[in-house]
């Protein structure tokens, strides 16, 4: 498998590679199949979705894909996955922790999201509401294995309101 293509997050003001898929559990769960154009071993899933913490829910704001339709190609809107949604979808099928890559990578793996990079922020959801984060920091030891070395680990809101 190949290392994959990254969904984005905008979070505290920054705009991070995800190492996780939220949209996927809902895609499973409504059996919801578009006929994507562009399929690459980079991007399994076939499209790319930005997401963001607004008070405390993590939100799809945006996807990127195109599809096949009766009328030829198009890109994706929300509307395509959420009928009646307008600009925003509240992520509430979703539980479990958000990986967030920051800094250089230490240690490339040609598969999924195996791949270390300096800093790793793990946001913890339930039902799509923000519960907590930590950060871990990967650094190399003498013999150059990462060392994994917690930082920090803290409940705050990802909107600086708690």
């Amino acid at each position: 498998m190949t290392a994959q293509i990254p969904e984005k997050l905008l979070y505290k003001g920054e705009k991070l590679d995800m190492c996780c898929e939220p949209l996927e559990p809902y895609l499973r769960q409504t059996k919801k199949v578009l006929n994507y154009t562009e399929m690459s071993t980079a991007c399994w899933r076939g499209y790319r979705g930005t997401w963001e913490f607004i008070d405390n829910q993590l939100c799809l704001v945006n996807i990127k894909a195109n599809i096949f339709t009766n009328s030829g190609e198009r890109a994706v809107t929300i509307q395509d996955y959420f009928p009646g949604a307008r600009n925003k979808v509240f992520a509430h099928w979703f539980t479990g922790e958000i990986r967030c890559i920051k800094g250089a990578l230490l240690d490339y793996v040609h598969g999924g999201y195996g791949s270390t990079y300096e800093e790793d922020l793990f946001i913890e959801c339930k039902g799509g509401i923000f519960i907590g984060e930590r950060l871990v920091i990967n650094g190399k030891d003498e013999k150059g294995l990462p060392t994994g070395a917690v930082i920090a680990g803290y409940m705050t809101s990802p909107n600086n309101r708690i």
